[in-house]
């Protein structure tokens, strides 16, 4: 089940060839030819399960108890609250898994909803907070594991991770809720639309992960270009179940889109588009949310710099040669086509307004996915092995960027989330004292106001 080797070493077969151990990950050496491999054990040394409970950990101690993260303890957000809790509250499971909301489906969020409305009622934002941070750092230890066939020093996977738990760009509003969960959902069907793994709980957290995330978001179906690949290329009956997944899941989205009321807005020109794209997305994924004004508002000389070092990190990925190519390469062309067509869907109108360009409200929900895979990508092309000096220099833009990502993220986490409303456990106490004067139902108001939904009193006094 376990082994004790501390680095990927290469063994020698029966048949005499180099099979590759990628420790920590999910893989095993591929069988040669007409040998049978019945072990179906996860390859996980020792070392790396301590140190994947220890990240787990670590990172959902940032989410939670960071004073950015706390903040969201006893707040509930936005769609969470007036959509999916109303819904689960005052309808059943079936009818509300499947309801379309702005247009697509969410149907893991609705699916958490469902069990959170299960509980007392003065647990509910709190247990929001945590569900969600749960889901975002297992699309982090996902993450570790679908790049192990590109990264092969765990190190770099870790950072991988790390960038999946702490990115910057986005925060505060995409932080443990449920309405938020599918741009890091949508990141995760991308590794794993590459992942090539062969064990059962491999194969299960890859197909969960795809169909999750097809079912929270309509534009997930374009990886149904990668899986054919790979299906076609391997040969693989899992990846074609994997491929049926994502393309069953996509029907039922389909549905939701063609019946519901929300159509494509096509308010970006392409100039805009790349606009916004390097701004929202290879700028604010370095700098973050908090950080990316300051240097702005500095010159356009300090933007060029920063999105200049993530185009060199990109462009090393792909020009030296080494297993990272195909990361790089899908990584970078998924977030540039991912955001394209989200952007489709956003009425920007017209050109960007002075001022406008760091517009918060699109880049914290639109930009997260894109900035993600972004970040992987400039990763992978950072730990790209060279045996050339000459193409040693570009490693520099590495160092400058993971200074600035640090001290985006030291500012936005410890920066609370600003509120307009009283916390939940005021919020839950005064729907108690409602009912208990003998109301039928009372509204309870969330972040940001006026969002608010209506409880009914059954569920407060159970």
């Amino acid at each position: 089940m376990f082994r004790r080797s501390r680095e990927p070493a290469a063994e020698l077969s029966e048949s005499g060839t180099s099979a590759k151990v990628h420790s920590g990950s999910f893989e095993q050496p591929e069988a040669s030819e007409g040998q049978d491999r019945s072990d179906d054990a996860p390859g996980v040394s020792y070392a790396d399960v301590l140190g994947l409970v220890g990240f787990a950990a670590a990172s959902l101690a940032f989410l939670m108890a960071s004073p950015m993260g706390y903040s969201t303890v006893n707040r509930i957000w936005a769609e969470d609250g007036p959509i999916f809790l109303s819904d689960a509250l005052h309808g059943s499971i079936w009818e509300n898994a499947f309801a379309a909301y702005a247009g697509y489906l969410h149907v893991p969020a609705r699916l958490v909803a469902e069990v959170i409305a299960a509980l007392p009622v003065g647990w509910w934002a709190a247990a929001i907070a945590l569900i969600s941070a749960l889901i975002r750092v297992g699309i982090a230890i996902v993450a570790w594991f679908a790049t192990s066939e590109y990264l092969h020093s765990r190190y770099w996977r870790y950072a991988v991770s790390f960038v999946v738990v702490t990115l910057p760009s986005g925060s505060p509003e995409v932080l443990n809720n449920l309405a938020n969960l599918h741009w890091f959902l949508m990141f995760g069907a991308v590794l794993c639309s590459m992942w090539t793994t062969t064990t059962k709980l491999g194969l299960a957290s890859r197909t969960l992960v795809l169909g999750a995330a097809t079912l929270a978001d309509p534009v997930t179906a374009l990886v149904v270009v990668i899986l054919l690949w790979r299906a076609i290329k391997g040969r693989r009956v899992h990846e074609w179940i994997a491929l049926g997944v994502v393309l069953a899941c996509a029907f039922l989205q389909g549905l939701a889109v063609l019946g519901g009321s929300r159509g494509a807005v096509l308010g970006v020109d392409i100039s805009t588009l790349f606009h916004l794209y390097s701004l929202r997305v290879l700028y604010m994924s370095a700098t973050g949310t908090s950080l990316a004004e300051y240097l702005y508002n500095v010159g356009p000389f300090v933007v060029l710099v920063v999105v200049g070092s993530v185009l060199v990190l990109l462009a090393r990925g792909v020009l030296v040669a080494g297993p990272q190519r195909p990361l790089v390469a899908v990584c970078t062309v998924s977030s540039l086509v991912l955001y394209s067509v989200m952007m489709a869907y956003v009425p920007v109108g017209g050109p960007l307004v002075p001022g406008d360009e760091l517009d918060a409200g699109y880049t914290g929900r639109y930009g997260v996915t894109a900035s993600l895979l972004v970040l992987v990508a400039a990763l992978a092309g950072w730990a790209a092995r060279s045996n050339s000096r000459r193409q040693y220099w570009p490693l520099l833009p590495g160092f400058f960027l993971t200074v600035l990502y640090v001290w985006a993220l030291i500012s936005a986490s410890l920066t609370p989330i600003p509120v307009t409303q009283p916390g939940w456990d005021v919020e839950a106490a005064r729907l108690q004292s409602t009912c208990l004067s003998g109301a039928e139902s009372s509204n309870a108001s969330v972040e940001p106001a006026p969002w608010e939904f209506s409880v009914p009193c059954q569920s407060v006094l159970r």
